[in-house]
């Protein structure tokens, strides 16, 4: 461990599997950080305390580090606007490794180095040089193609049951907020209901079975969550036509804006991809008699296209949804709506099987 980026992210790393988060303030202490080495002991911390305790510990082995004051999402204001404490609610560290400015928030379990926390993207950030100098500097934005969601599935029907056989390889802000969910939400409930509730795939009698999870300790490593489904009642039979959907995630199927009521921008935690590719296998005595075509929506801020290809004895749909942005202002609410309606129309569309005479 030689560089400065090795040593500041096995440092970052340490601070965020050893020091436990806890949002305690008592009368200074919600100004003042508790020292580094009462936090290292102690092995729990505020923002600050930990923002703190990271100072120390990158400055010791000589990387150059700030204490960084910075307002989460929520707080709308500008340093050059309104240059007071109401600005920020939060605290963050800032190293400098070969003139790259690198955000850290070890209040973040699962968020990797070089990512900032999702709700500081975009934020100004106020940096402490000394006591006499600071500097302001925004939080940049990870792009949609730093946090994907990649699915593999594969379909097999008998009889009215589907069997599906599926992968999902989590990156950047989707594996972060899968494993926050999993760790804080999943309580009581067995992997099955959890992965229900949370992928809500197929029909009310979608089955889970062998759920495994790999790579969920490291961080540089996307999260590959593998199961099997069995699902019941899934296809549709009309006479001699047998009728199946291909989209079992119907991913922002409910995401529909009410502008009658909704007065401000709704909030998208981050920027993400979600990339699919199923292949059906055709059942013996089976032909396929329609596909359906190509469906594409394209925004700057969000985007989706569905294909559908003949290949041998599969049928393989590709589909691939894309936002861009970190929220759908008021002025956009129309537009968004016409987004998630044209995909909705596009969910419902089946492929058709005719039996073989």
């Amino acid at each position: 461990m030689t560089s400065k980026r090795e040593k500041a992210e096995t440092i970052f790393n340490w601070v965020q599997e050893n020091i436990t988060y806890v949002a305690f303030e008592d009368g200074l202490g919600g100004f003042i950080p508790r020292g580094a080495a009462s936090v290292c002991d102690k092995r729990y911390g505020d923002c600050k305390d930990m923002a703190n305790l990271l100072y120390e510990m990158l400055n010791h082995v000589s990387v150059e580090t700030y204490r960084t004051w910075i307002g989460s999402r929520n707080r709308p204001y500008s340093y050059y606007d309104v240059p007071t404490p109401i600005v920020d609610n939060h605290m963050i560290s800032a190293t400098v490794i070969e003139n790259d400015t690198i955000f850290l928030d070890a209040t973040d379990s699962f968020v990797p180095f070089g990512y900032p926390s999702a709700f500081t993207q975009g934020k100004e950030a106020l940096i402490g040089i000394d006591e006499s100098n600071f500097s302001i500097k925004k939080v940049p934005v990870p792009s949609p193609e730093k946090s994907i969601t990649a699915v593999n599935t594969e379909i097999f029907l008998e009889n009215q049951t589907i069997t599906v056989n599926e992968t999902r390889t989590l990156s950047g802000f989707e594996k972060v907020d899968y494993l926050q969910k999993f760790t804080y939400e999943k309580d009581d409930k067995t992997e099955e209901e959890f992965l229900n509730t949370t992928l809500a795939l197929g029909n009310n009698k979608t089955k889970y079975n062998n759920i495994t999870h790999k790579h969920t300790n490291n961080k540089e490593t996307p999260l590959e969550l593998s199961y099997n489904l069995s699902i019941d009642n899934y296809s549709k039979t009309v006479g001699n036509k047998t009728f199946i959907n291909l989209n079992i995630d119907r991913v922002l199927s409910k995401s529909k804006i009410d502008i009658e009521d909704r007065k401000y921008s709704r909030k998208i935690d981050y920027k993400h991809q979600k990339q699919y590719q199923t292949v059906f296998h055709i059942p013996e005595g089976y032909t396929v008699s329609s596909v359906p075509k190509e469906r594409t929506f394209e925004h700057e801020d969000y985007s989706y296209t569905i294909s559908y290809t003949l290949e041998d004895n599969k049928v393989i749909q590709n589909k691939i949804i894309s936002i861009n942005t970190l929220s759908i202002k008021k002025e956009q609410f129309e537009s968004w709506n016409a987004f998630i309606k044209s995909l909705i129309k596009a969910y419902k569309k089946s492929i058709t099987l005719e039996k073989i005479s």
